[in-house]
């Protein structure tokens, strides 16, 4: 969480940072939940690897918003960044790989169904806007490092 706070915190206000650490604890509780995980992973080995990583990471950032309320476009791209360094370890601990160029694709397509499922919620230029501070507080746009190195347990 530290990394995921030291370069949002160059593009967040302390409101966003707030959101953002809330969010952050809600999701982890979700993708380290055992009965979570299982779920994932039945929707992950129907769909090619990118679109299933991508889907896991909306579902979890839906289900965090329903509690936080509405994200922030820079809030949503640093945790939809985090959740995808975090949903990618949690799948390497399975044994399952995700190589770059499909965390890259992953994240591109989780941009494109979050906006699909946050319908007029944000604007084109609002989310150009958000990626770009992000990338550029993060010299690119990459996963986070995993934030918890911790097995997979059943409930938290």
């Amino acid at each position: 969480m530290a990394g995921l706070l030291e370069n949002a915190g160059q593009s967040l206000n302390n409101e966003q940072i707030a959101q953002l650490k809330q969010g952050y604890q809600m999701a982890m509780q979700m993708v380290y939940d055992k009965r979570v995980f299982d779920s994932m992973m039945q929707d992950l080995q129907k769909l090619p690897p990118e679109q299933g990583l991508a889907q896991a990471i909306v579902s979890i950032m839906m289900k965090v918003q329903e509690q936080v309320g509405q994200l922030d476009m820079l809030v949503a791209t640093s945790l939809g960044i985090a959740l995808l360094g975090d949903v990618t370890d949690a799948l390497t601990q399975i044994g399952m790989q995700v190589d770059q160029e499909q965390q890259t694709a992953a994240f591109e397509v989780a941009v494109q169904l979050w906006l699909a499922a946050n319908s007029g919620k944000y604007n084109q230029e609002e989310v150009i806007a958000a990626v770009q501070q992000m990338a550029g507080s993060q010299g690119a746009i990459q996963p986070e490092q995993p934030m918890q190195n911790q097995a997979m347990q059943g409930g938290v």
